[in-house]
């Protein structure tokens, strides 16, 4: 069997003027990625987690 690695990154920011939803439904649409979907889409970008993906 092969390694897995879990690599994870959570925020949240409450902020009272947003009209942006913060239910579950709404983060996975944003912002839950798994597998191989964590590199293409966080790569290159200046957050946390895109900095340890090749």
């Amino acid at each position: 069997m092969g390694k897995r690695v879990l690599v994870a990154g959570f925020k949240h920011e409450t902020n009272t003027f947003s009209r942006q939803l913060a239910d579950l439904a709404a983060y996975r649409a944003r912002a839950l990625f798994r597998g191989p979907q964590v590199a293409a889409r966080l790569a290159d970008t200046r957050t946390e987690v895109g900095a340890f993906v090749p």
